[in-house]
């Protein structure tokens, strides 16, 4: 039986360094449907910066043969420490319905030359203003962060 199961989370809930979280989030999900550590029969997409700090991110994780058609499908919210179903929507399903099954057809991303060759100067500019703007806000959401750190320190210690 074909699955795909869908989980939202924020980029720093997740268990390990930077570099370890997508693995983590593959073997957490697997760990919860069939308990087991993700393997060659799961194909694992990300949708956000996991490997940077408070990012909205979503994991794709597909299992069963590639190319299945009408997979299950499984939405959850990761709080870091649970998962906690969510109701799939149409909007999602049909969504999900655009991305192949386990990867079928799919390749690795385009390189900013690749990007730029392909879809021309404006478009990349573009994608170059969107990328600044989530630096941008990282910064800004973990300057605020350290500022609160700093605070509870500060109460802690009166």
């Amino acid at each position: 039986m074909a699955r795909r199961i869908v989980v939202r989370c924020q980029s720093h809930s997740i268990p390990g360094t930077p570099v370890q979280r997508k693995d983590a989030m593959a073997n957490l999900i697997c760990q919860h449907e069939w308990n087991r550590n993700s393997n060659q029969d799961d194909f694992l997409t990300c949708l956000g910066r996991y490997d940077a700090e408070n990012v909205k991110c979503y994991f794709l994780l597909d299992s069963g043969s590639v190319g299945s058609h009408s997979p299950d499908v499984t939405l959850y919210k990761w709080d870091g420490r649970r998962f906690e179903p969510k109701q799939v929507y149409p909007a999602v399903a049909r969504y999900l319905e655009h991305i192949p099954f386990g990867g079928e057809g799919t390749g690795q991303g385009l390189s900013d030359e690749e990007y730029l060759s392909k879809y021309g100067r404006k478009e990349f500019e573009g994608m170059v203003l969107q990328r600044s703007e989530q630096e941008q806000r990282r910064r800004v959401a973990g300057d605020c962060r350290a500022k609160v750190e700093t605070l509870q320190q500060d109460v802690e210690s009166l």
